[in-house]
């Protein structure tokens, strides 16, 4: 291949593709905003304190991005409101009598044997100066876990704590799994 031909297909290719950059496009708050405040977001489910799980995990992804610095709503110029506005608990998979090796279950009794939680968030950004709405977005997140083990010998009882423990456990995954996602979707392509 002559050099000539390499010089001009470079060249083309150069030329044509000018809109375009490599790697990731840049990526800002909307309304191009550096200074963010983050208040505890508002909790309208049952479950107790998730609040401060879900608004330090928003908080964490907006540092780590450098994209917008976290302060107090006096300083801000764009304040992000959450809301968790519903978080479900669904028993999964079951054990009946009529399982192998549980005959010794009384006649109509079902066994969880996992759960699923599912959180929904709603999440708003409003510029500081006239809370006017910049972006809004929901997110659902979900996870599952084991519940606690039932055996044969001690079929009545069941370890109350660990399931506590577990669904909080889980809840923070969900937590920082849905509030990456949702930062994410805040900071692309503004």
């Amino acid at each position: 291949m002559s050099l000539n031909l390499v010089i001009a297909i470079v060249s083309a290719l150069t030329i044509s593709s000018c809109a375009y950059r490599l790697g990731s496009p840049e990526r800002q708050i909307p309304g191009g905003y550096e200074l963010v405040a983050v208040p505890v977001f508002k909790n309208k489910s049952q479950e107790v304190s998730i609040e401060n799980i879900f608004t330090q995990a928003f908080r964490k992804e907006m540092e780590r991005s450098s994209l917008a610095k976290v302060v107090s709503k006096e300083e801000s110029q764009a304040i992000v409101y959450g809301e968790i506005t519903s978080v479900k608990h669904v028993a999964g998979s079951e054990v009946t009598r009529s399982d192998s090796g549980f005959e010794d279950l009384p006649q109509g009794v079902v066994l969880s044997k996992e759960y699923r939680i599912y959180v929904t968030t709603k999440i708003t950004l409003k510029r500081s100066s006239d809370l006017a709405e910049l972006w809004t977005g929901s997110f659902t997140g979900e996870r599952r876990y084991s519940a606690p083990a039932i055996t044969k010998q001690t079929i009545n009882t069941a370890n109350p704590i660990y399931n506590q423990s577990a669904r909080l456990q889980y809840i923070q995954l969900i937590a920082e799994d849905t509030m990456a996602q949702a930062f994410e979707q805040l900071s692309e392509n503004f």
